[in-house]
């Protein structure tokens, strides 16, 4: 399992051409162990200690069965946290 990104693309597209099949990039990919993932029950809190453990751009959310359920950028997690309302004293 690996992840193509947008970035990825582009580059490959470069490289080969758009037409090159993706198995020959395959080893030029994120592998599976430095993918950076979070289950779907975890709080934003703890997706936004990923993005500050991890040189990443993106997490992958799953279920406990690890089937995947969604990603999360740092956009997003901006986007929480800007519109959270401020604890009040």
């Amino acid at each position: 399992v690996s992840v193509l990104s947008e970035a990825d693309l582009m580059k490959f597209s470069i490289m080969g051409g758009p037409e090159i099949p993706i198995q020959n990039y395959l080893n030029k990919l994120v592998a599976m162990d430095q993918i950076v993932a979070v289950n779907k029950r975890d709080s934003f809190k703890d997706v936004f200690a990923q993005f500050i453990k991890k040189p990443v751009r993106r997490v992958i959310v799953i279920d406990s069965t690890g089937k995947l359920q969604g990603i999360v950028s740092r956009k997003n997690i901006l986007k929480v946290f800007s519109q959270s309302k401020p604890e009040e004293s």
